[in-house]
């Protein structure tokens, strides 16, 4: 654009105005794009919740059932809500010590079953609506603290996420992304803390609800807060005493079934295994036979939040202070919430890439910045074209996912077509060792009580679900092993 003796001419689109009508001219599609998440941000919010959630639902029922751990927490919360007992979870009839988790996660899912019956949308269904909140809360703390198009931005980056919502994420009956509506609330709490007595009172709840979930996995997060309300104060030493609510709520929810849970058992011998097994050595021992190289964590960010990192460390090397922007207490917090937890678990022996999944939303509002701050340097048409083919590269990922590597096998369809053919509900089936999705499909979903062998520490048989089951000549459902496994 520039002025001449006639007036101001638009370059872009030939149009001509005098000086006092500059500011009406028509503005490229472009601009009117960017401010429509200004203008419009409800609206454009709307969308991405619509479209997170057809990311989390499509085919949501009628895909593969996960042996670890979906499948196990199924039967575990299945039990516990056909035996009204909701203190101590069971597996196979016996007291559950392989996922030494508090109850709160098998309470979801019981609920769940209560309002849908036992189905695996049922199973699937607290941990894609917490995907949806998880989303909702992330878009609504970045327009609080950065802006409304980050906002937008962060909340497409989080609801197209192959790491979120693919293996125990959103799309999973596991317990991750339950995990991460808590972390995302108490990270919306955290700005908070130092002035409001209800906010801390808040973090102590969630914090409660956090252990009632998935125990010491809150530990980072909960470092992590700590680390910014110590040097985000003004104050050159600080009280105790405000933070006595705080510490009594979160005693008050986690303490209170502790102590349930170990009068009930006469000992603490589920506590002291949750501290032993569950922190202590997965810290210190690979427990789990996964890669738990220091570097894999970062590497499966890399991936897992492709092609977002890309752009945020070039947003943070480029920039002589990422600190001294705008939003510095903000993007402080942020780098501390993904930091802390990184370091943490990547210091620690076993590694499993869900357990970085509370750190996205905080991820996602970093990469928003990273990314916005980059287009600005971009010719407008190269900016839009780069950000609009990730978007959908991501998206295209998702859904090559669920059409692809969640399809269905034929062993779980057949397993799932017997419960039409079963003579009865709770019809005793006597099989040889089954893994956790056999168990789950034919003792939840079918119907059927199950009576399995225990082989303590023998591997389960790769048997076609054709052979565990078979219908003999009287029509009644049998159960044959082989004669290469006999």
């Amino acid at each position: 654009m520039h002025v001449g003796a006639e007036g101001v001419v638009a370059a872009d689109s030939g149009v001509c105005a005098m000086p006092g009508e500059a500011a009406r001219l028509p503005r490229p599609w472009s601009y009117r794009l960017g401010r429509l998440a200004v203008t419009r941000f409800w609206l454009c919010a709307a969308a991405v919740i619509a479209l997170t959630g057809f990311n989390v639902l499509w085919r949501l029922p009628s895909t593969v059932i996960w042996s670890l751990d979906e499948a196990r927490y199924g039967v575990a919360a299945s039990e516990m809500l056909r035996a009204h007992r909701y203190l101590v979870p069971t597996y196979a009839g016996s007291p559950e010590y392989w996922n030494l988790k508090p109850p709160l996660g098998y309470w979801l899912i019981e609920a769940s079953y209560h309002l849908l019956g036992r189905s695996v949308l049922a199973l699937r269904l607290p941990s894609a609506l917490s995907a949806l909140g998880v989303v909702w809360l992330t878009m609504l703390f970045c327009k609080r603290s950065v802006g409304r198009r980050a906002a937008i931005l962060a909340g497409l980056m989080v609801g197209t996420c192959y790491g979120f919502l693919s293996s125990h994420g959103g799309r999973s009956g596991g317990l991750d992304a339950e995990l991460s509506l808590l972390m995302t609330t108490g990270l919306m709490v955290v700005p908070k803390l130092r002035g409001s007595a209800g906010a801390r009172l808040a973090w102590g709840a969630l914090l409660g609800l956090g252990f009632l979930l998935k125990s010491f996995a809150i530990l980072p997060f909960a470092l992590a807060a700590m680390i910014y309300f110590l040097t985000e104060s003004d104050q050159p030493r600080w009280s105790l005493r405000p933070w006595l609510p705080a510490t009594a709520m979160f005693v008050i929810v986690a303490g209170s079934w502790a102590l349930l849970r170990t009068l009930h058992d006469g000992t603490p011998y589920f506590i002291e295994r949750m501290f032993s097994e569950d922190l202590l050595m997965r810290a210190s021992h690979n427990i789990d036979g996964a890669a738990s190289l220091p570097w894999s964590y970062a590497l499966g960010l890399g991936d897992r939040f492709a092609p977002w990192p890309l752009f945020l460390l070039a947003f943070i090397g480029g920039s002589r202070s990422t600190l001294s922007l705008r939003h510095s207490a903000t993007v402080k917090l942020l780098l501390i919430w993904v930091l802390l937890p990184l370091t943490l678990f990547s210091v620690a022996r076993t590694h499993h890439h869900w357990y970085l999944d509370p750190t996205y939303p905080a991820l996602g509002i970093l990469a928003a910045l990273a990314v916005l701050k980059t287009f600005r340097l971009m010719p407008w048409r190269v900016a839009l074209s780069c950000g609009t083919l990730a978007l959908l590269a991501c998206e295209a990922r998702l859904i090559g996912r669920i059409i692809l590597r969640e399809r269905r096998p034929a062993s779980q369809t057949f397993l799932m077509s017997l419960r039409p053919a079963a003579p009865g509900r709770d019809s005793l089936l006597s099989t040889f060792r089954l893994d956790y999705s056999q168990r789950f499909i034919l003792q939840v979903l079918d119907g059927f009580a199950v009576h399995e062998p225990a082989y303590r520490g023998a591997p389960v048989p790769d048997v076609p679900a054709e052979v565990i089951l078979s219908r003999g000549t009287t029509g009644e459902l049998s159960v044959e092993r082989p004669s290469r496994l006999r």
